[in-house]
């Protein structure tokens, strides 16, 4: 078992009925297991190692299942012409995000925001320009 990150990710089925009756249990489970999501009678769940061991007292039968963090290595990044694409799309909704924008695109897009909405917007730079610990903020106000 891997707690790369220093807990585990899992899953154990659970009888809803049972757990909501026996309050206890419920009481014990929230105490020892970090309770992520409950969903269709599965509990999916974190616990370091001292936390698992602990668990695994309790009997129930579980499923080591990857940990989410690790569902992207290596996420898609958008330069700044895909973000000036990005910024023209009609179809897209609020959330239609498909990948993170380099610092770059990033500066592109809230300029083009400051420059579009210019009396609900302000973009401000911090810092050096070329330095490695470059700061923005975007300051709006509702209309």
């Amino acid at each position: 078992m891997s707690f790369k990150k220093g807990e585990v990710y899992f899953k154990f089925a659970v009888n809803r009925f049972d757990l909501l009756s026996d309050r206890k249990q419920l009481e014990k489970l929230t105490t020892v297991i970090s309770i992520d999501n409950y969903k269709d009678g599965t509990i999916y769940a974190y616990a370091n190692r001292r936390e698992f061991e602990k668990f695994l007292a309790c009997g129930y039968p579980y499923e080591v299942l990857p940990h989410p963090g690790d569902a992207i290595a290596s996420p898609a990044m958008m330069d700044v012409a895909q973000s000036a694409v990005w910024a023209k799309g009609r179809d897209r909704g609020p959330l239609a995000w498909d990948a993170y924008p380099t610092f770059p695109a990033y500066v592109a897009l809230m300029t083009q925001f400051e420059t579009n909405y210019p009396t609900n917007a302000k973009f401000t730079r911090s810092g050096p320009p070329a330095s490695a610990g470059k700061s923005c903020t975007q300051k709006s106000r509702a209309t």
